[in-house]
This record gives C-alpha cells, sequence and structure tokens, in this order.
C-alpha cells in the first residue's frame, strides 16, 4: 500500500504538470490554427498526389558503377572481441 501511494503521488505530479504546460502553451496567441474547411474533390487530388508520389514515381536505383570506388574488407576473426571466452554472435554493426 505505501509503494501504490508513492508511485500514484509520482504519477499525480507528472500528469499535473503535463496539464499546467498544455494549458500554458494552449494560452498563447496562435497557439491553434483554424483550417478552412475543402471539398471532398481536394482531398481526393491530395491523394492522388500522395499516390503518384510513394507508388507510381519509381525510386533511383543505384548502379554497379556508382559503387566502382566502394572497398569491401573481410572482419578480421582473430582480434580479442570481449572479455568472455564465447563466440560472439552480435552482428559486426553492434560491436
Amino acid at each position: 500500500e505505501p509503494l501504490g501511494l508513492m508511485l500514484s503521488f509520482l504519477a499525480y505530479l507528472s500528469l499535473t504538470y503535463i496539464i499546467h504546460i498544455a494549458t500554458f502553451f494552449s494560452s498563447l496567441p496562435f497557439a491553434s490554427v483554424t483550417v478552412p474547411t475543402f471539398s471532398v474533390w481536394w482531398v481526393g487530388v491530395m491523394y492522388a498526389g500522395l499516390g503518384y508520389i510513394l507508388f507510381v514515381r519509381k525510386k533511383q536505383t543505384v548502379s554497379i558503377a556508382d559503387m566502382s570506388d566502394w572497398l569491401i574488407e573481410e572482419e578480421k576473426t582473430d582480434e580479442v572481441r570481449s572479455t568472455s571466452s564465447a563466440k560472439s554472435t552480435t552482428p559486426v554493426f553492434f560491436r
């Protein structure tokens, strides 16, 4: 019961802080912007534009010629990886 009271008090403090900050920022000028209504046709045009951008327009592909100056090096296995003697299964990117 005492632990629950302490945790609920911490929740109360954090939620009260959030409410006060939201109330403060909502009282500032231009805190909200009214958007005028628009027709269903404009919604269709917007979705068609998004569809064009996302699905119809092809992404640029990278050719092999663009990677001609890349260098691929193999991972060295004889280096000390960690203090433990177990073989690491962690990918190279995360070591």
